[in-house]
């Protein structure tokens, strides 16, 4: 946990240039907003999109990868992004699918997002640019799920959104040691 709070203070000091959430208050309206009723396909509807995002994201930067360590750190979160992807879409199943005004707020986030990799993919500043802009997400995701943590009444999203912000500050910590070289 202490390796997170620099990471954390990092993401959000470059949020308002980088990453998702952070230059987009519609992703916080729609969450604060959201009915009792309707919230959990608000959340689930919003990290579909984001983890769809991440693991484009992922995609992208692998071939200009360099460092084994950043290498696997890329695919574990790429194969964790889809095996949560399958839950998500269960989950939403489960509650009568997703919201898509809701999915449309973060895709926005998610282009950027590319947008700002894809301008340094190919130059030496990708690697920095790619664990800016992942941070940031997996910020969010932290964020996100806090909130379903605070809201929801749902025990299923309720696991969901713990193992979400666990697993996330967890692999936001190993990629700060892999930026560290350690």
């Amino acid at each position: 946990m202490r390796l997170l709070a620099p990471l954390l203070t990092l993401a959000l000091a470059l949020g308002t240039a980088l990453g998702c959430g952070f230059t987009n208050s519609q992703i916080w309206l729609a969450m604060r907003e959201a009915s009792d009723q309707s919230f959990d396909r608000v959340y689930l509807s919003m990290l579909l999109p984001h983890y769809e995002g991440m693991h484009k994201l992922g995609e992208e930067y692998l071939p200009y990868a360099k460092d084994p360590a950043m290498k696997r750190w890329v695919e574990g979160m790429m194969g964790d992004r889809k095996a949560r992807l399958e839950e998500i879409g269960r989950l939403l199943e489960s509650l009568g699918g997703g919201r898509p005004l809701i999915k449309e707020i973060m895709q926005i986030e998610m282009d950027a997002d590319l947008d700002q990799l894809s301008l340094d993919l190919g130059k030496p500043s990708v690697r920095d640019t790619f664990a800016n802009v992942i941070s940031t997400n997996l910020a969010t995701s932290v964020n996100l799920s806090q909130i379903a943590l605070q809201r929801s009444k749902n025990r299923a999203v309720l696991e969901f959104a713990r193992r979400i912000r666990d697993g996330e500050t967890k692999r936001a910590e190993q990629l700060q040691l892999v930026m560290l070289g350690r």
